[in-house]
């Protein structure tokens, strides 16, 4: 996964906990500056700071590609696999 905060001019390289080659199925990013990523085995990736930083959840029981994230302004997610 790749980050710009200059509207594309450059690009940088998004380390993350568990830095796999996972497929991600969608990437959604908030006014709040969350952003939330779903893709194989039931991982999700996100961030609160607008991609400085990363972490990951796994939902227990999961081992599914996760399609599509939704979040609400409480930060309450849902999501569908």
């Amino acid at each position: 996964m790749y980050r710009s905060v200059d509207t594309g001019k450059s690009w940088k390289n998004i380390v993350y906990p568990g830095n796999t080659h996972s497929a991600f199925s969608e990437i959604k990013s908030y006014s709040n500056g969350y952003i939330w990523a779903v893709g194989d085995s039931g991982k999700l990736i996100y961030s609160t700071d607008e991609g400085e930083e990363w972490s990951i959840r796994e939902l227990p029981g999961v081992k599914t590609k996760l399609r599509r994230v939704g979040c609400n302004e409480s930060n309450k997610i849902g999501v569908i696999s």
